[in-house]
């Protein structure tokens, strides 16, 4: 069942709801709350089935590329910090926010790339900040790849949506 509240409500509310689940999980740690706040969301805004296929998609490319700069030592985690394992989950809520967001913006590719340059990088910086994520900040070929990457992530979201 879609709530009309959430299906027309626009870039807001998903923006908001997404922000709260990553506070909820990075911020307090309370990565099952986190979960029932999203599939609440889900369960609200339920995508179709194209965008489920986008949303998936650009969970797992971001998924893959954090696990690599896991592996590559350039993030660490804690038996006390956020796990690999819901900064995956974290993944599916963004692709999730993503999508609503290029569909609700009219930015170009440029204007994606450079926004997304910035927000996704600063997300981590504020993951580190709380304590949930250990970065090596020295690594500077490391930094210069992962804003690299996330300078593509909503241009590749914004292209998924074009084609469906």
């Amino acid at each position: 069942m879609q709530l009309d509240f959430w299906k027309n409500s626009g870039l807001f509310w998903h923006g908001l709801t997404f922000n709260v689940i990553w506070i909820v999980c990075v911020v307090f740690q309370v990565p099952i709350l986190a979960a029932a706040l999203a599939l609440a969301w889900l369960e609200c805004s339920f995508p179709s089935k194209v965008k489920w296929q986008q949303l998936t998609t650009i969970a797992l490319l971001g998924i893959v590329v954090d696990f690599l700069f896991t592996y590559l030592g350039f993030f660490a985690f804690s038996a006390d910090t956020l796990s690999p394992i819901w900064l995956a989950f974290i993944w599916f809520c963004f692709a999730r926010f993503a999508l609503v967001f290029v569909d609700k913006f009219s930015l170009s590719f440029i204007n994606m790339a450079l926004l997304s340059a910035i927000a996704g990088p600063s997300s981590y910086f504020a993951a580190y900040k709380a304590g949930a994520i250990a970065i090596d900040w020295q690594r500077t070929e490391f930094l210069v790849c992962y804003i690299l990457f996330w300078a593509g992530v909503l241009p590749l979201v914004k292209y998924l949506r074009s084609k469906s």
